[in-house]
């Protein structure tokens, strides 16, 4: 199928995945200018092995777009990808972003991974509060950084009682909970 785009128009893609009609790709760690807005790309393999997230910085103000490797509550299914892949993406690039940074998931899936989280992290005072909040309101993103780091089980495999919850040894990986946590949530 082909579409018509406006002339002049940078539609920008990861140089691994191929976007339609893409007429900039992108690399890990590549900067974009937009106006003030420094623009940094990440490779977040995981969902597809060219994910790309983009990470904006525009004066104080951060915001980090994920599309569909982290949700609010959650991660994407490992669609192309695997734990092994997802992690990095996961721990090492989005989770060590500045706390503040807003995040701006690709779909609208808090309700339903907040429901999940609860039956595998139950005892987490903080998700608890955010599933009644995001049960009385139509829209929840986006979160923080911060945020999910205290209420996204995703972000919170190396924890005990998500081993648990997965009938994992307490001495297993993260990777490996992170495998039978998004195992448990496909099936659920």
């Amino acid at each position: 199928m082909r579409h018509a785009f406006a002339a002049g128009l940078e539609i920008v893609g990861g140089e691994i995945d191929k976007v339609d009609g893409c007429t900039l790709s992108v690399a890990d760690g590549q900067q974009l200018t937009l106006g003030d807005t420094v623009i940094t790309c990440l490779l977040t393999p995981g969902h597809t092995p060219g994910h790309i997230s983009f990470f904006c910085e525009a004066g104080s103000e951060k915001h980090v777009f994920t599309g569909d490797v982290l949700f609010i509550g959650g991660c994407g299914r490992f669609l192309e990808g695997s734990a092994e892949e997802m992690f990095p993406s996961l721990y090492t690039k989005l989770a060590t972003l500045p706390a503040e940074t807003q995040v701006w998931p690709g779909h609208e899936y808090t309700r339903s991974n907040y429901k999940f989280a609860l039956t595998v992290d139950g005892d987490n005072e903080a998700l608890r509060q955010e599933a009644e909040l995001a049960a009385s309101r139509p829209i929840t993103v986006p979160s923080t950084i911060a945020k999910e780091l205290e209420t996204n089980v995703f972000l919170r495999c190396q924890c005990e009682c998500i081993k648990v919850a997965c009938c994992l040894p307490v001495t297993c990986s993260t990777v490996e909970a992170l495998a039978a946590l998004r195992a448990k949530k496909d099936s659920s």
